[in-house]
């Protein structure tokens, strides 16, 4: 947090298990930055994908990072699921 300065005190930060998360609101933007390519099961992306499409606003953006299909198969000593553009 450190890294945005004052500014990140006007963020909403959220920790938690995008897999079972019930958000309390409806949201402009939802950005990940490091979760959906640490989700290796077809059901723990049909939940995260589940409450996404839930609660996030129509026209609302959604900014998901994710390794490339040549990137590295481990991250943080985890297996991780890497992606193309027709994935």
């Amino acid at each position: 947090m450190h890294r945005v300065g004052d500014a990140g005190v006007r963020i909403h930060w959220i920790a938690t298990d995008a897999t079972t998360w019930q958000p309390p609101q409806s949201y402009d933007v939802w950005h990940d930055r490091a979760t959906f390519h640490f989700l290796a099961e077809d059901a723990d992306r049909a939940a995260y994908l589940s409450r996404l499409s839930r609660f996030l606003k129509p026209g609302g953006y959604a900014v998901i990072a994710t390794f490339a299909s040549d990137g590295p198969e481990r991250c943080s000593g985890l297996p991780v699921v890497r992606y193309d553009a027709r994935a």
